[in-house]
C-alpha cells in the first residue's frame, strides 16, 4: 500500500516536472513577461524537490527487496546487525 502511493506520488511529480517545464519552455519563446511571476519561479523548484525525495523512498525500498532476498529473512541486512 505505501509503495503503491510512494509511486503515484513519483509518477505524478514527474508529470507536473515535465508540464511544467514545458510550460516554461514555450512561455519563454512566447510570452517572456509570464516567467516573472512569483509562482512560476517557487512551484517547479517545491515539485521537483518532492520528486527526488520520492525517488529516495523508492530507491530504499528497492534496497530493502534486495537485501530480503540475500538474507532471507525479512529484517533484511537489519538481520545480521540484530544476531551479533
Amino acid at each position: 500500500m505505501l509503495y503503491t502511493a510512494l509511486k503515484g506520488l513519483h509518477v505524478g511529480c514527474a508529470a507536473i516536472s515535465l508540464a511544467l517545464f514545458v510550460l516554461r519552455g514555450v512561455w519563454r519563446m512566447t510570452a517572456p513577461e509570464r516567467l516573472a511571476r512569483r509562482w512560476v519561479r517557487i512551484v517547479p523548484h517545491a515539485v521537483d524537490s518532492v520528486l527526488l525525495a520520492s525517488a529516495i523512498g523508492a530507491l530504499a525500498t528497492f534496497a530493502y527487496i534486495v537485501s530480503v532476498a540475500v538474507t532471507k529473512s525479512p529484517l533484511g541486512f537489519f538481520a545480521g546487525m540484530l544476531a551479533s
